[in-house]
């Protein structure tokens, strides 16, 4: 299943290249800027090494990604056959390979290619050491995996408002806190910057609540790992970890709460079908390969 819907996402992008020439300059535009991210932001975390609010400017990196992937694909509704679950609703699919598939196909593009490579700027600003190393290898797939299965979470829950006019409207809405704050930052920061008022030391200590939350606990824990301690480095992956769990939980309850089409389904069958609708004798114990071809 995730290899069909990952082979499915790879053909929406190769048919939009050759739909017009405006699909092909989003895409290229698209590709580059993803590139300039990833460059960027290896670079920017590379060059905290040895400063000491390297981890506070670390946890800080990994929220503002969390919040991009949080917030971008609402606005992006619509435009990527594959964030709404609603167009596989036809299929007599299991839930579970389905939510697989899903999250492999969020996964394939150049934008989560770009996110990962940019992270993994914290193996050279943040590690140290052989178990450093280990652990910031481990906690950059982590951080990636939570924002895309948030970002699922949050598409599949609001999915029936987004597909109407007022969802459209609120998603639009979005837009502008967002270009605001683009705004003040493009304006204020570089001006902070060139005045000696805005240092990396100047964030020393930002973190004190944000330690906790998902993109935190994987920036300490390549500190705690650094520092030569492995436990509450462990530990602090560990809890990520399962939050990414209850996230994908909560997704994949949200999928069996979908949209329902079709004839109704046995009890015996309950939420393993997607739609929960569909027919068990059509999707559940079958080749979901086979059912969704």
């Amino acid at each position: 299943m995730a290899r069909l819907l990952v082979q499915l996402k790879l053909r929406l992008l190769g048919n939009a290249l050759r739909s017009s020439t405006q699909a092909k300059v989003s895409f290229i535009i698209s590709t580059i800027c993803a590139g300039l991210v990833a460059v960027g932001t290896f670079a920017g975390l590379a060059a905290l090494r040895g400063h000491v609010a390297a981890v506070d400017l670390t946890t800080v990196v990994f929220t503002i990604f969390a919040f991009g992937w949080l917030i971008l694909p609402l606005l992006a509704f619509g435009l990527d056959g594959t964030l709404d679950p609603a167009t596989l609703a036809l299929y007599p699919l299991r839930i579970r390979p389905l939510a697989v598939g899903l999250l492999a196909a969020s996964a394939t593009g150049a934008w989560p290619l770009a996110n990962l490579i940019g992270l993994l700027g914290v193996t050279v600003g943040l590690a140290r050491g052989g178990l450093g190393l280990l652990v910031a290898l481990l906690a950059v797939p982590l951080e990636v995996l939570f924002c895309i299965t948030l970002a699922r979470f949050v598409t599949a829950a609001l999915a029936g408002l987004l597909r109407s006019r007022r969802g459209k409207d609120f998603a639009a809405f979005l837009v502008i806190p967002i270009f605001a704050l683009y705004e003040v930052f493009t304006q204020v920061v570089p001006k902070l910057t060139a005045e000696g008022k805005l240092t990396p030391a100047s964030f020393a200590g930002v973190d004190v609540w944000m330690r906790w939350i998902p993109p935190g606990l994987a920036a300490h824990a390549i500190q705690d790992a650094s520092n030569g301690h492995p436990g509450t480095a462990f530990l602090r992956l560990a809890l990520l970890a399962a939050v990414v769990v209850v996230l994908g939980r909560l997704w994949i309850g949200s999928l069996g709460r979908g949209p329902r089409t079709g004839t109704p389904a046995p009890r015996s069958c309950g939420w393993r079908c997607w739609p929960p609708s569909s027919s068990c004798s059509a999707g559940c114990g079958s080749d979901p390969s086979a059912a969704a071809s």
